[in-house]
Order: structure tokens, then sequence, then C-alpha cells
């Protein structure tokens, strides 16, 4: 839910964030780049859930209709900015299956190492809840999948931000 202004500056902090952070001298790796993005919204959908997660070891899978609900929340995000970016998705071309040439090339564990401070810090300077940061990073995750389009498929793109977000959404973060 995007109703607050700061989450659209955020949202454009969070996305030269990951580029800032995962540029090489050959450039940044599109899969790995929306994966980020999309494993941090996750990470901070379910710290927004207000579930008591230092009560449980990092990298334990956690499930709850809460946190679909959640998730669900902020996936709509992704594709409520992808139809205002005219970036339109065929349902029929969305598919479960990611290519083992289209992995991202860091873990969970190692984005959230990368990215969290930096998040969280965006997001105090525009203080945003977590639920409000969840929304402005997938605000991001939808960008990152219209600036990769020339070089990956948006559909391709959009699965890869799914996986990353569920992934994230129901994983006790490695960084609290």
């Amino acid at each position: 839910m995007i109703d607050n202004p700061n989450q659209h500056k955020a949202s454009a902090e969070f996305t030269q964030a990951v580029i800032s952070r995962l540029a090489t001298e050959k450039g940044v790796h599109a899969e790995t780049a929306l994966s980020a993005a999309a494993r941090m919204a996750g990470t901070f959908a379910l710290r927004s859930c207000g579930l008591p997660l230092f009560r449980f070891m990092p990298g334990t899978s956690i499930l709850g209709d809460v946190i679909d609900e959640q998730g669900q929340k902020v996936l709509r995000t992704v594709d409520e900015t992808l139809a205002g970016m005219s970036v339109r998705l065929d349902p029929q071309k969305l598919d479960c299956d990611l290519p083992e040439g289209n992995q991202p090339r860091m873990t969970l564990a190692e984005v959230q190492s990368v990215m969290d401070a930096a998040f969280r810090t965006i997001a105090e300077k525009y203080t945003l809840s977590n639920e409000e940061a969840a929304h402005a990073v997938a605000m991001s995750t939808a960008d990152l999948i219209q600036k990769c389009s020339g070089v990956l498929d948006p559909h391709l793109g959009y699965t890869i931000a799914v996986y990353g977000m569920v992934e994230a959404s129901k994983t006790v973060p490695f960084v609290m």
C-alpha cells in the first residue's frame, strides 16, 4: 500500500542501493538485482507482521496466515507498479520454473548481509514503518524489472521477484 509520499522517494533510493552494492566491473547481474530487491521487500514484509522473530533461529522457515496476507499485499504493489509503468505481463507467459541459467548469484543470507543496514537507514530517513518500507521496496522491485527488461524478459523477472519475496517473507531474517 503506497499512501506515504516518502515511499516514492525511498523506493528510488532502494533501487540505487541495489545497483550500487551489486555493481561489478561487468555491470549488475539482472537476476541478482531483482532477487535482492524482492528479498528485501519480503524481509520488511515479514518484520511488519509483528511476530517475535527474535525467538527463532535465523533461517528458520516461518508460516502463517498473517505472513501470507502481508506477502500478497506487497506483491500486489509490484503488480500495480508494473501496470503503472505500462509493463504488461501475460499470465500465460508466467512460468513457475526458474531456468538454471537465470538463478540469482546470492543467497538470502548474503542479500540481507549486504543490503539490510542500508535499507534500514533509508527506511529510517523517510520515517517508514516496516510495512511501508516493504511496499516501497516492492516498487523498487518493479522498477528493476522494468529497467532490466532489455536483458531479461519481464515475465522471467517477475518470477524471480516472486521467488525472492516469498522466500524472504517466510524465513526468519539472518540479520535482526
